[in-house]
């Protein structure tokens, strides 16, 4: 896990792409299926923090 400072949390947030459904579709999917995510963990201390890629966060 890798604690990010507020800096590079708003910077994950504001890459992520943005996807418009075309006016007049009616999607039927949950919106988790529609747009791309971020998975952050909360950290000790008010901190929060995310996996480094290829890595495992548990066990």
């Amino acid at each position: 896990m890798r604690p990010l400072t507020a800096h590079e949390v708003d910077r994950l947030i504001a890459e992520l792409p943005t996807y418009h459904v075309p006016e007049g579709s009616h999607p039927q999917a949950s919106l988790a299926g529609l747009h791309d995510t971020v998975l952050l963990t909360a950290l000790a201390g008010r901190r929060v923090g995310a996996a480094r890629a290829g890595r495992r966060t548990s066990r």
